[in-house]
This record gives C-alpha cells, structure tokens and sequence, in this order.
C-alpha cells in the first residue's frame, strides 16, 4: 500500500510540473496540459500495476501490466521518464 501512495504522488508531482511549466511559459491553458498528462499515464492503461522499492539514491519504479496493452504501457512510461528528465534538466526540482 505504501508503495502505491509513493508511486502515485511520484506521478501526481510529474504532473504538477508539466502544467506548472506550461503556466510560467505564458500558456493559458494548464487545465489542457493537465488532461494531456492524463492521456498520457502510465496508470491509466487498463491493468497496470507500479511497485516501488527504495535504492540507494531515491526510488525505482516498476511498472507491469498482466493485461491491457503492454507496448502501450511501456511507451508511457518512456515518454513520463523522458518528461521528468527535461524538467530536471530545466531546474525544476522533483
């Protein structure tokens, strides 16, 4: 359970920058950006699953999917590790 909190605050901050990033670039509409995220989700793909185990450094994400569409799944989370690595490299903090 604990895992699962973790896992869904990573992704709600992951989100929270994205639309923090579209205000401070003038955009008017982070409410789009926030649906886009969504869209985008790793969780929302039917029958996902994350677990997380704590490293040395942080924490590692796993995410599996027993069923739904797993190529899906993992272009999701290629793209929300691709995102949060740009915001990190742009001076957002995590």
């Amino acid at each position: 359970m604990r895992n699962t909190v973790i896992a869904v605050v990573v992704l709600a901050v992951a989100m929270w920058f994205i639309v923090a990033a579209a205000a401070q670039h003038g955009s008017d509409r982070p409410n789009h950006m926030y649906h886009k995220m969504m869209e985008r989700c790793p969780m929302t793909v039917s029958g996902a699953e994350v677990d997380v185990q704590d490293t040395k450094d942080g924490v590692a994400l796993t995410f599996t999917a027993a069923s739904g569409d797993v190529n899906e799944l993992r272009n999701r989370v290629e793209l929300m590790a691709k995102m949060h690595m740009e915001h990190m490299s742009a001076g957002f903090m995590p």
